[in-house]
């Protein structure tokens, strides 16, 4: 992953190559900057990311992948009540520190990723049920320094093209 946006950056950077291959590049760092930020994606437990390991949450049978990539997610929009917009600005941090929300390199994100794995994601009860006592917790440490938010996300992306178009 480290290396795919190292990649992408450097493809995007490239004058030389065509506008098609650079716009191709960014869709690819869109990507791999979301996924580094993905637990799972950091961990190798021989179990495809968590996606061999069938699990119930909020009595849904699904991989322990789906969980962290849409479970949690959809879970926490049903429970606050909000619709996550389809379009449009999604990101709204104008009023954040952005340098604090940049913080880091593609390396350090996925340590960060890689401790939520071990410390949260592949933290199981027994029976492989996911309450809601599992699904607070989670969200707990998710929000925090175990997950970065979406703002956080967002402006790690920006960063990272920011630097592509720098290079």
């Amino acid at each position: 992953m480290i290396n795919a946006i190292a990649r992408a950056r450097s493809l995007l950077s490239d004058r030389m190559v065509s506008r098609r291959q650079r716009a191709e590049a960014l869709m690819f760092l869109i990507h791999f900057v979301g996924d580094v930020h993905q637990p799972l994606h950091a961990a190798d437990r021989h179990d495809a990311g968590g996606s061999q390991v069938g699990v119930t949450f909020f009595d849904r049978p699904m991989s322990l992948h789906a969980v962290w990539d849409f479970g949690i997610i959809g879970e926490a929009d049903l429970r606050l009540g909000r619709l996550r917009p389809v379009s449009g600005p999604v990101l709204a941090y104008a009023a954040k520190d952005i340098n604090a929300l940049q913080r880091g390199s593609p390396v350090d994100w996925a340590l960060e990723a890689h401790r939520a794995a071990v410390d949260v994601a592949y933290v199981l009860p027994e029976d492989l049920n996911l309450s809601l006592a599992s699904y607070q917790r989670s969200l707990r440490s998710w929000g925090s320094s175990a997950r970065p938010s979406w703002d956080t996300i967002g402006a790690r992306l920006e960063r990272s093209i920011w630097i592509s178009r720098k290079a």
